[in-house]
């Protein structure tokens, strides 16, 4: 509930109750005693206690309704601080869960910026030898996407990689390329796996889909 809407409730339910107590002090009328003259006729007397009937029952019925009016705004004013809360709670638990994944990710941002810095400082050297780096550099790449993996297992996400030869499926992969083949039987099959795909495996939603190449048939022209 916001800063406005809590005054808004606070000072709806204040009205609330010094109209209910208007109502009590000015619209009930009761009669605590008797007519000091019974000389006089029945049609006054009548009339004043249909008169005093009427005023109750409109009492009673505004009563009512405040009381109505009243309990739903408290129940509102609730309602929103439960909601509130609920949403403070919910907020707590999703950081709380996240953390140790965002600690994984702030240490592995802090090897690949030590890596990036040793390979930045080598081949600035006056008899650096590229052709040595580049193969350990390669190789530096490979132990991060497999850190990587290891770190995305610890969290049920899995990699799907499909084979060469399975039949493409547009639901699960998706074609970045296509290879041409004069092979009728592997017409719409997979000829390589460029990007691998990611599962949650606790609820089987796929989070991303694999990159394929996928064979076509050439389809000649005459």
């Amino acid at each position: 509930m916001t800063e406005k809407q809590e005054i808004f409730t606070s000072e709806f339910l204040e009205v609330v109750d010094k109209f209910k107590e208007f109502v009590a002090k000015n619209i009930v009328v009761v009669q605590t005693e008797a007519p000091l003259s019974t000389v006089e006729t029945t049609e006054k007397p009548i009339e004043e206690t249909v008169a005093n009937s009427d005023s109750k029952e409109l009492a009673a019925n505004v009563a009512e309704i405040l009381s109505q009016v009243q309990n739903f705004a408290y129940k509102d004013k609730i309602n929103q601080e439960l909601h509130e809360e609920l949403q403070s709670y919910k907020s707590g638990l999703i950081r709380e869960t996240m953390l140790p994944l965002l600690r994984n990710l702030i240490l592995w941002h802090g090897k690949v910026t030590d890596q990036y810095d040793f390979y930045d400082k080598k081949q600035k050297e006056e008899n650096a030898d590229l052709a040595v780096l580049f193969p350990v550099l390669l190789k530096e790449y490979k132990n991060l996407a497999n850190g990587l993996e290891d770190l995305l297992y610890d969290y049920d996400i899995e990699q799907e990689m499909p084979a060469v030869g399975e039949e493409f499926n547009p639901r699960i992969q998706k074609s970045v390329r296509t290879v041409e083949t004069e092979d009728d039987t592997l017409n719409r099959k997979i000829a390589a796996c460029i990007n691998a795909g990611f599962r949650d495996t606790v609820t089987s939603r796929l989070l991303k889909q694999s990159e394929v190449a996928v064979y076509q048939k050439n389809i000649k022209i005459q």
